[in-house]
């Protein structure tokens, strides 16, 4: 994608209107930004132009104020409701006067008409935006878009602080206030800083020349980054605007894969799927369930025309379990007809989810649903407790379908090309995914008796990952909190698994910061943005977390609360409109300009009239949404090893379209052979669908009788699935108790106990493959749910039991440390000698490592010891 620039004029002539100067004023607060623009064009032109103008936005930005001076005639955007502006603009129109009317569409832009610039004059425009800044640890990142046009000079120049090259005239300035003492400030840029203390600074850029190629950022260095915020602003009537910023520092949970998460794999099994697409879709369904950390819960749901669930409910991620979805993937088929996505989803979102865990959901699909509309719908309407992660395979797969649903629910979108390594985008989502986070989020202003007149935003906070901060808006009274003398704290309380979280900020009204104009904000217009947002996304509190209306509260009252905020904050929303009337003394009837305004990037509309086609790309990131931002840890040294092996260039879409059966295959009169194909295709298939194959037996052939090297005292008991919910109606597979009993007998594993066999005898059992590869695929499938391996995965190195037992470090002893042995054994295996598959075994690997460590740990001998062993042993191989 290209550099996203500074505003520009569009016109039929627009290259005889250049840039002729720009400045940019910033201030920060905390995770709290505020963005002036100032730009000048020229019209060097002989003929009068119609022009209009357009800037790209950060993702989710909020414009507060735009104004143009045209030739000396300023010209300032009123916000309206959005009949009483569309009246105005048509009373402006019938008399001849000029008119401009912006509303809300999707696409991240600031698009408007500006009006008729004559032949060597100038128009200069201001634009106003707020914004919220990510975090990533202790850096606080802020940016300013690229200056990618050429400024000239006009012919009476322009005031600046610095000419550069090119005859660019540029300003930059960056107020920045943080509560936390800043221990650095970094930039791409050479930065100069007036007069800084601890926690303040003023940064100026004397030399400014490559800006247009490359946006300019600044680093914010804290020193406490995960202490929370707090930002108050008090206005002329006595009401209070406060940002509350709470960044957990949850790095230590996330070191020890404590991620108390459910794991559901939604995957497109409809006819396109069959042949090689399924086949490749069980390959990387196998090394998903073998990177899943012990912490979990998890589950594989098949859709097509109708639903298929491995498991009525997700279910605990231990061995017992794990056997019964590898046996099932083995089995699976494209046998599900057509496409339907909008069921299983419904069937996911009704069923409670986990207390303490956060939900995700990994959907691959590579063709086109029957609505595709409602079924983003449905995913946007449970985005405060689920976040989607969308592949969409193969030339044929419904590019905005999987896009918008990503961008809905926080999630992130790849698009898989056709005979691409599926694992590096499959495994890359998941590593993002497999972070610790804080569920059941609620906010409290804990002191103040009546909170009646309290407003919060947002009302239903989403689930905290980590790395992520999550910004809370309250407005209310000033005499409240003078009520309760100063002792009001704001608090964020939740759950971490089978843990409550809770943490406070004590509110300090001496810090305040009184705000005389409206104009002059910076909080009040980002709690306006988050309430607008709120509201139009079902998720207020005038509504249930599930985006249902309270009782007693109709859609008329949610639309003009939805206004008044609006209209209160002076933040643009679907209900409202800018308007602009120019009074002319030469009025022309009917001069008109209808353009719409791009501000938000949640809404889906219809595309602007003033409408520009960015880039297309494969890989789209919405996890870093208003309230959220990414903490480099794995996730980010994954990309790391990643960013030079995968391709993301996108492709050419292809004008044919999926094949679907005329109708849904007869269901499987097994409950086994019902699991059937799961995990839709990474690939679109170009045959016709294959015929629906005959029913599975009711059992698969026994386990492997391999010795799990899981000590009895290290695997830590699972508590037990949740109970059984109110089941939808849809789910075909495990309709009887008796039925799921069938299947666990069918798949339980073997009694093995660590101290009934010994490592000879379990590796000489005849159930061990003779010929196995030692490919990371197939060593992958060795690995138990905890992180150990079973002892067939010896014979896939060329090895026997005697080299584990001969090479023991000194204090080790037993078939305990010999599975610590193994398990370094493997995982350093992989790294070393298979270190082209890393987008394979990057999950696998990292468990292993921390069961081994653990393990080691108990047993009282040092990993280093067996590491070292382990390296005598690979140097025979």
């Amino acid at each position: 994608m290209g550099v996203n620039g500074l505003g520009k004029i569009l016109s039929s002539n627009a290259g005889s209107i250049p840039l002729t100067g720009a400045s940019v004023h910033a201030t920060i607060n905390d995770l709290c930004a505020k963005i002036k623009v100032n730009q000048r064009f020229h019209n060097q032109s002989t003929d009068p132009q119609e022009i209009s103008y357009s800037f790209d936005l950060p993702k989710d930005a909020a414009v507060c104020h735009f104004s143009a001076d045209v030739d000396g005639k300023i010209i300032v955007s009123k916000l309206k409701e959005k009949e009483a502006a569309k009246n105005a603009y048509e009373d402006a129109i019938s008399s001849g006067h000029g008119a401009y009317l912006a509303e809300k569409s999707e696409g991240g832009k600031f698009t408007t008409s500006i009006g008729r610039l004559e032949p060597g004059k100038e128009v200069k425009l201001e634009l106003i935006y707020v914004s919220e800044l990510l975090i990533s640890g202790s850096e606080v990142l802020f940016s300013v878009p690229a200056n990618n046009q050429v400024i000239q000079k006009n012919a009476e120049g322009f005031s600046s602080r610095y000419e550069g090259d090119f005859g660019r005239e540029v300003s930059v300035q960056v107020q920045v206030e943080m509560t936390s003492d800043i221990q650095k400030i970094t930039s791409n840029f050479e930065v100069a800083q007036e007069n800084p203390t601890k926690k303040t600074a003023k940064l100026n850029f004397p030399t400014l020349s490559g800006w247009n190629d490359h946006e300019l950022k600044v680093s914010v260095f804290l020193d406490s980054p995960f202490q929370p915020t707090l930002n108050v602003e008090e206005n002329e009537a006595q009401k209070l605007n406060a940002a509350v910023s709470f960044h957990p520092d949850q790095s230590v949970a996330e070191s020890e894969d404590q991620i108390y998460s459910e794991m559901i794999f939604l995957v497109d099994c409809s006819g396109s799927m069959s042949g090689s697409p399924i086949e490749s879709a069980k390959q990387v369904l196998q090394i998903f369930l073998r990177s899943l950390p012990q912490t979990c819960y998890f589950n594989i749901i098949d859709f097509g025309s109708d639903v298929r669930k491995l498991f009525p409910e997700s279910r605990p991620y231990n061995d017992e379990n794990l056997k019964i979805a590898v046996a099932q993937t083995a089995k699976k088929d494209a046998d599900l007809g057509g496409t339907d996505l909008m069921r299983p989803l419904q069937a996911i979102f009704t069923n409670k989810s986990i207390e303490g865990y956060s939900r995700q959901i990994f959907l691959l699909t590579d063709g086109e649903v029957d609505d595709r509309e409602g079924t983003i719908a449905v995913a946007s309407k449970y985005a405060q407790s689920t976040r989607v992660f969308t592949f969409g395979i193969g030339s044929g797969v419904d590019r905005q379908l999987v896009t918008q649903i990503a961008k809905q629910t926080n999630g992130e979108c790849e698009f898989v090309p056709e005979n691409s390594k599926y694992e590096d985008y499959v495994m890359r989502q998941l590593v993002r995914a497999m972070k610790p986070s804080i569920t059941n989020l609620s906010f409290s202003l804990d002191g103040i008796e009546d909170k009646s007149s309290v407003k919060i935003s947002p009302f239903h906070p989403p689930p905290v990952f980590s790395g992520d901060r999550v910004l809370i808006y309250f407005n209310l009274p000033k005499s409240l909190l003078e009520k309760s003398a100063g002792n009001v704290k704001a608090t964020l309380r939740g759950s971490v698994g089978p843990n409550k979280f809770e943490q406070s900020v004590q509110i300090d009204l001496s810090r305040s910061r009184k705000v005389n104009k409206k104009e002059d904000g910076l909080v009040s217009f980002l709690f306006g943005n988050s309430a607008v947002v709120d509201l139009e996304k079902r998720r207020s509190y005038l509504h249930t977390s599930t985006g249902e209306l309270l009782s007693g509260v109709t859609e008329e009252q949610v639309n003009k609360v939805t206004v008044e905020t609006s209209l209160e904050t002076g933040i643009l929303c679907s209900k409202t409109a800018f308007v602009a009337v120019e009074l002319r003394e030469d009025a022309t009837e009917g001069v008109s300009k209808l353009v719409q305004l791009q501000t938000d990037s949640h809404a889906v509309a219809e595309p602007a009239l003033l409408y520009e086609e960015e880039e297309r790309v494969d890989y789209m990131d919405y996890s870093a949404s208003t309230r959220t931002s990414t903490l480099k840890s794995s996730a980010m040294l994954y990309d790391d090893m990643l960013c030079d092996k995968i391709d993301l260039q996108s492709e050419s879409l292809s004008l044919s379209s999926p094949t679907y059966y005329s109708k849904a295959p007869a269901k499987p009169t097994s409950v086994l052979s019902s699991i059937g194909s799961s995990i839709g295709g990474l690939f679109k298939s170009k045959k016709s669908p294959s015929p629906v194959p005959a029913p599975s037996p009711v059992c698969a052939p026994a386990p492997m009788q391999s010795k799990n090297y899981s000590s009895s005292s290290s695997v830590k008991s699972r508590r037990a699935s949740p109970p059984l919910l109110q089941k939808a109606s849809l789910d075909t597979s495990y309709e009887r108790k008796e039925a799921e009993e069938e299947c666990d007998d069918c798949f339980a594993p073997p009694p093995v106990s660590s101290s009934s066999l010994s490592f000879a005898e379990s590796y000489n059992s005849p159930s061990t493959p003779s010929h196995a590869s030692d490919s990371a695929t197939a060593l992958i499938q060795r690995q138990n749910a905890n992180g150990s391996f079973d002892s067939g995965v010896l014979a896939q190195l060329g090895l026997n039991a005697s080299t584990l037992q001969k090479n023991l470090p000194a204090g080790a002893s037993g078939s305990d440390a010999e599975a610590v042995l193994l398990a370094v054994l493997v995982y350093t295996f992989l790294e070393q000698k298979r270190s082209s598959d890393q987008s394979t075994w990057f999950l696998v690997v990292k468990k292993s490592k921390l069961w081994a460590k653990k393990e080691a740990d108990r047993l009282g001998v040092p990993l280093a010891e067996f590491e070292k062993a382990v390296a005598s042993i690979l140097s025979t191989l």
